[in-house]
Order: C-alpha cells, then sequence, then structure tokens
C-alpha cells in the first residue's frame, strides 16, 4: 500500500482474488512438499519426465502402509505429490492470468500478474532440469530460490488484488 497507495475499484475481480487466495495456499503445501522431497533426497529416484520411470504413477507411490505414510516419509511418494502439486500451481497461475487479462487492471497489479506467470515458467522449468539431471547442487538452490520468489509474488499479487 505505501508503494501502490489508490488502486482502482474493479468489477469481478472476487473470483480472481479466491484463486489468489487457493494458490497461496496450494503454493504453501507445495513447499512442504518440497522440503520432503529435499530432506529425503527423493530427487534422485525417478529421474525422468514427465512419467516416473516407464508409468505416470510409479509402483513405489503406494508402496508404503499405511498409505499416508507414502507422502511423509516415501521417496516416490513425495516426489509424486510435488510433482503434481507442480502441474497444479502452474494451472492455477495461467487460469488466474487469464481472467486477470480480462479485468481493466491498474498496473501495479497488472505487473504482478505478469510476474507470476514468469516466475512459475521459470520455477517449473527449473524444477524438470533439477530432477532430470539427479538434482546438481546448483539447480537444487536455484529452485528453491526460485519458489521463494514465486512465493514473494503470489503475496504481492494477493495484496494488489486485495487492494481494490
Amino acid at each position: 500500500d505505501v508503494l501502490w497507495p489508490n488502486t482502482q475499484k474493479v468489477n469481478g475481480i472476487i473470483i480472481v482474488r479466491r484463486m489468489a487466495r487457493g494458490l497461496l495456499l496450494l503454493l504453501l503445501i507445495q513447499i512442504i512438499f518440497g522440503a520432503f522431497v529435499a530432506g529425503l533426497k527423493a530427487g534422485l529416484v525417478y529421474n525422468t519426465f514427465p512419467k516416473m520411470g516407464s508409468y505416470w504413477v510409479a509402483d513405489g507411490v503406494t508402496a508404503l502402509t499405511p498409505l499416508w505414510k507414502n507422502f511423509t516419509e516415501g521417496l516416490a511418494g513425495v516426489q509424486f505429490a510435488h510433482r503434481y502439486l507442480a502441474y497444479a500451481v502452474a494451472c492455477l497461475v495461467i487460469l488466474i492470468a487469464t481472467m486477470s487479462y480480462r479485468l481493466p487492471l491498474d498496473r501495479s497489479q497488472s505487473w504482478s500478474v505478469k510476474l507470476l506467470l514468469y516466475l512459475v515458467a521459470i520455477q517449473f522449468v527449473l524444477g524438470v532440469f533439477t530432477l532430470v539431471y539427479a538434482v546438481p547442487i546448483i539447480l537444487g538452490v536455484l529452485h528453491q530460490a526460485f519458489g521463494l520468489l514465486l512465493f514473494g509474488s503470489v503475496v504481492v499479487f494477493n495484496q494488489r488484488i486485495t487492494n481494490t
């Protein structure tokens, strides 16, 4: 609000605002699964994209019992969750951007939508390369750094559209 006061009122932004809040929650869950992937070194298995080996859902995803342990302790399970949450985050950002472009947004709001699109694209590509090249340190660090930047851009976007 200090940088961009007096944001104009925009009709039809309520649904985008709700999706942006959902995006923030989804991204937080994605970051948690990213921490599981890093902590368990799950990026060192199933180094293929877009499939996990030869399968869309690897057998290892449901190997542990009870089932929920696969998504907190199983290498394949946490990697599966992190992969498919990445698809969900990217799709939601694209949907938000598509809907936002139809609205008469002010300059700061338009800028925050573009930033979201650019950062989610960079983050997705970095994630794929990090996985395919079996997590070299530089790619792992870049992927985490851009995850932080993406999170920040989602916070900024939420602030910009909430201020209308």
